[in-house]
């Protein structure tokens, strides 16, 4: 292997001396003509099925086994979103217990809690996101995701995205069904060769879908492209770039789950009104949101020794996003036959975001004891920049007025909504930057013959808030300042521990528990007219049994979790009658999640999970009545069934068909409203059915062997006619027809 410069020594030398002066001494001894392999920070592609990921980098920010884990990681692969024919992500998400409503904002509900962000290649992103680039999705549950930075105590989600391959490959998918649904997506793999001893090839992906929806004048037109090129320096180094782009022009329908209400005294009736009027589009045709996101991404590995491993990585992102809102609401009066309520103050909304971010991995794997004691060692240093500038206008009131506020789902009345020029009264006018500045130091170790799996991790985060509101204006003429804008400065910090261990009682059945924390700063949601205030923090563990069996074919995890958060913002009411923000609310959840996968045969698969989640409102500072009741748009329990099998002897060699069951228990969308007749309503369980058949075979043209499928599938199998947790309508069944060649 070859030396490194001097300079390079001199500067990894310090660095080098606080993981491990034995790190050295205790290396497996290594043949100099043998190529090391980059497996420290890079997961291997491939499975017995596509569906089953025997490895993730989420967990601990190296490559570890997911059955070593001391905590729960769920996978949902590129395979499995390309067989069902999801489109978009957030119709898998009932695939994995006790996760719901995930969307392309970053959102989501994951046991019990709210998660506002998401992570690409292990990086703060809030944008588009399409299956099109994605090799996995990564799930990893509980505070210790804190290992990122600031975290939901509920966990992350992990956006993992293609390579390109050392073999190459190209692939052409077009699909057409229900909902005038359109899509071309493909692949371009090429291994260009060697250049100068650089080993180079390049991966192109993308996709074009146009499609509608049930709700009238709902649509999607969506656009991305992406590039990712990977240069192998020599047998030790790789350096990685990747740029994506997407696009994305919608009308969100503005259609949701109605309650009947008596819009005389008030108050809800306490069921909710007949399903079919869910879909009904308060927003109307005027409604549109547009949005364009472009990242770049780059990482540079390198492999010093048989002990030292250096990841490098970068990200930037550039987002925009413009819409306009007409708002909406869960009233339905059947005296009136209408629905009441609907807000008549349309917001139009600029936002535009950009940020970057940086980090360096430095890892040591060593070995003591005569190779009887594994050790990873990881430090890692990073830094994030985020952006965010957001102005939100109306109408004055003098147009604001005829603008209806009383609508028929029989007969609605659509008033034009006046051109961009007429939106003169600003309402939020926010520049918001925050750096955060991160340490982490992680060890592992593994002993007692590969039975005990040990880590502990620290990580310390400084968020610096630079906040620039701007004025705020009143509706009404002359137009004078409602709000005075505002400047605030100030820093958050917070120190997050991890620990955890993974005993093996036998070959075949493990027990885990861990400890961790998080934190999230306050200010990331900051608005004109709030003070700072300190990091809310979550602490809790998981605990549990990993157990496979015939040869890792049957592989399943059962266990529970205990999850508190505290510092959160609510309002105490002071001896003089006025109110206060305080961070001092909290919430906690406990639950029991259970995932399996089986491979039965060669050609057989199958999955399922239960989850149950008893998060509770432990203090809502004056919304009393809101204490001890679970928190909105969480689902009570969640449930799934996946089967796959391929016929490989036979008639029916070829053929493919696939089954998914999804469930999601009773929810309460609406516990923390200021109405309490509303607190208690709530969203029944639903279940849902989506399933297909595919047909595979191959044929060779002018001496080219080509792969081709037809296939055919369906979401919604039976129709079923619900609301999801978030009180939105879910689209009722569609079919949707495949073909795709390869080779």
């Amino acid at each position: 292997m070859k030396k490194l410069p001097a300079a390079v020594y001199a500067a990894l030398t310090c660095s080098l001396s606080v993981l491990s002066p034995l790190a050295a001494q205790t290396a497996p001894a290594s043949s100099s003509d043998q190529p090391v392999r980059l497996q420290d920070f890079t997961v291997s592609a491939g499975s017995q099925t596509g569906y089953v990921a025997s490895e993730s980098t989420t967990g601990t920010r190296v490559v570890t086994k997911v059955a070593d884990l001391p905590f729960v990681v769920n996978v949902i692969t590129s395979e499995f979103l390309n067989d069902f024919d999801f489109f978009s992500l957030s119709g898998n998400v009932g695939y994995v217990s006790s996760l719901s409503q995930l969307d392309t904002e970053g959102n989501a509900n994951l046991r019990g809690f709210p998660s506002t962000f998401q992570l690409w290649n292990g990086f703060y992103r809030l944008g588009l996101v399409d299956r099109v680039d994605l090799d996995r999705i990564e799930v990893i549950k509980g505070p210790n995701a804190g290992i990122y930075g600031q975290t939901s105590p509920s966990g992350i989600i992990n956006y993992i995205t293609r390579m390109p391959t050392d073999t190459g490959y190209e692939d052409l998918t077009l699909t057409y069904g229900s909902f005038k649904t359109a899509r071309l997506e493909g692949h371009v793999d090429t291994p260009v060769g060697s250049v100068a001893g650089v080993q180079i090839s390049n991966l192109i992906s993308f996709d074009g879908m146009d499609n509608y929806y049930d709700t009238p004048y709902q649509y999607e037109h969506q656009r991305s492209l992406a590039d990712s090129l990977k240069l192998k320096i020599n047998d030790h180094s790789t350096l990685l770039l990747q740029v994506d782009w997407y696009k994305n022009l919608s009308n969100t329908g503005d259609s949701e789950g109605l309650f009947n209400y008596n819009s005389v005294t008030k108050a809800y009736i306490g069921t909710p009104a007949p399903i079919n009027l869910s879909r009904f589009s308060q927003g109307g045709p005027n409604e549109r949101q547009n949005r364009e996101f472009t990242d770049f991404y780059s990482t540079f590995e390198n492999r010093f020794s048989e002990v030292w491993s250096l990841h490098m990585g970068a990200y930037g992102y550039d987002r925009h996003n413009s819409e306009v809102y007409n708002g909406v609401s869960n009233e339905f009066d059947p005296a009136l036959g209408e629905v009441v309520g609907i807000s008549t103050k349309p917001t139009r909304t600029i936002l535009n975001e950009d940020g970057g971010a940086a980090q360096a991995d430095l890892l040591a794997h060593w070995y003591l004891f005569n190779h009887t004691l594994e050790n990873k060692t990881l430090f890692t240093l990073d830094y994030t920049q985020n952006w965010r500038y957001r102005e939100g206008t109306t109408l004055p009131s003098t147009l604001q007025k005829f603008l209806p506020s009383v609508q028929n789902p029989n007969a609605p009345n659509y008033n034009n909504v006046p051109d961009y020029p007429s939106w003169t009264i600003v309402n939020r006018n926010d520049r918001v930057r925050w750096d955060t500045d991160g340490i982490f130091m992680h060890e592992e170790a593994t002993l007692l013959d590969n039975r005990l799996f040990l880590f502990a991790g620290m990580r310390h985060d400084q968020v610096t808030y630079n906040l620039n509101f701007g004025n705020q204006y009143s509706s009404t003429a002359p137009y004078p300042i409602a709000t005075p804008g505002q400047v605030q400065h100030f820093v958050n910090s917070a120190w997050t521990p991890a620990g955890g261990a993974n005993f093996k009682l036998t070959s075949n059945i493990a027990l885990y528990a861990n400890y961790s924390q998080s934190f999230q700063a306050s200010a990331q949601s900051a608005k004109l007219g709030d003070q700072p205030l300190p990091n809310t923090r979550g602490f809790g563990g998981d605990y549990g049994v990993k157990a496979n069996f015939m040869d890792n074919r049957l592989i399943f995890t059962i266990g529970g979790y205990y999850v508190t958060e505290t510092g959160i913002k609510i309002n105490m009411l002071e001896p003089d009658g006025t109110t206060e923000s305080v961070a001092g609310g909290s919430q906690n959840s406990r639950g029991v999640e259970s995932d399996m996968t089986f491979v039965v045969t060669k050609g057989l698969y199958l999955a399922a999970g239960f989850g149950y989640v008893n998060a509770r409102l432990l203090n809502e500072g004056t919304d009393t009545a809101a204490d001890g009741l679970r928190p909105p748009m969480i689902p009570v329990d969640n449930g799934y069934m996946i089967l796959h099998y391929a016929f490989s002897r036979g008639p029916l060699t070829g053929f493919a068909v696939n089954f998914g069951l999804r469930y999601d228990g009773v929810s309460y969308p609406y516990t923390t409203a200021t109405t309490l007749s509303e607190t208690t309503l709530r969203i029944p369980s639903y279940y849902s059915v989506d399933g297909g058949i595919t047909y595979t075979w191959t044929r060779s043209i002018a001496g080219v062997k080509l792969g081709q499928s037809i296939g055919i599938s369906v979401i919604n199998a039976l129709n079923g006619d619900y609301v999801d947790a978030s009180d939105n309508p879910v689209q009722s069944r569609g079919f949707y027809v495949h073909y795709k060649i390869s080779h």
